[in-house]
């Protein structure tokens, strides 16, 4: 018999629960991680001192889902992958303990560095204009990023609101990012 049919018809009779697009049910692991390889924009992000795991988590998951270059964790806190829902094993996550050399080491391979913060010195997202290669900083909310931090970036951009609070929610800021540079380097 054939190999590929047998193969087919075990799959059908057990059920992959993995949390993966329909294209991908059965896909080996490093069969995915491959292919998705062969189509991941050069957008990375950084969450900096962020002290929510689940806002981590939930900004590795919106790295997943457009297929993203990856994700650092900056700073001494480690994060609890339970909530990434297996999104941490497609899309490549780093630590780094410091932001001066984590920036160092990116512009050194060519990327521009974005701080995602609201300043007097920020330009709005609906107006920036993404180089291919991006990394993004996005801070803890109650305290932002700091000084070193902004000084080290290329530009600063923030998400225009018109509500009353003084942030987004870090997942959902890096939802917004992520999602422009998608749609303006042509991504999606």
């Amino acid at each position: 018999m054939d190999r590929y049919f047998v193969n087919h018809l075990s799959q059908l009779q057990t059920e992959d629960n993995r949390n993966i697009a329909d294209k991908y049910r059965w896909w080996d692991h490093t069969e995915i991680v491959a292919d998705l390889g062969t189509s991941r924009s050069e957008l990375l992000t950084v969450f900096m001192n962020v002290a929510g795991d689940f806002n981590i988590s939930s900004g590795i998951r919106n790295n997943l889902w457009f297929n993203t270059s990856g994700a650092y964790i900056c700073g001494k806190k480690h994060y609890d992958r339970r909530g990434t829902v297996g999104s941490h094993h497609y899309v490549p996550v780093d630590h780094n303990e410091s932001i001066e050399d984590l920036v160092k080491a990116l512009k050194d391979d060519g990327y521009r560095i974005v701080a995602a913060e609201i300043s007097d010195d920020a330009v709005p997202l609906t107006t920036y204009e993404w180089d291919n290669r991006s990394a993004v900083i996005f801070g803890e909310e109650s305290k932002g990023l700091d000084a070193l931090t902004l000084s080290l970036a290329d530009d600063i951009v923030y998400v225009p609101g018109r509500g009353s609070v003084r942030s987004l929610n870090v997942a959902t800021t890096s939802g917004i990012f992520i999602y422009d540079y998608s749609m303006k380097t042509g991504m999606i």
